[in-house]
């Protein structure tokens, strides 16, 4: 799936949501550089909400939970 900027859409349970923070301001860096329409807050919000529920937990790092 490919949300027109250039990539497919990344699987967000390959990030914890912390990362996704990370990444989030890199990806407006790219939409601006690409001269594409910057997202909207409702766009954004609704990325937010998704990776929220879908980003990969904390406690799933832990290899070896006891």
């Amino acid at each position: 799936m490919s949300y027109g900027g250039g990539h497919a859409v990344p699987d967000p349970r390959f990030r914890t949501m912390a990362e996704w923070q990370e990444i989030l301001p890199k990806m407006d860096r790219l939409i601006r550089e690409r001269e594409l329409p910057p997202l909207t807050e409702q766009e954004r919000e609704a990325i937010i909400r998704y990776l929220i529920h879908h980003a990969k937990s904390q406690d799933s790092t832990m290899l070896n939970p006891s």
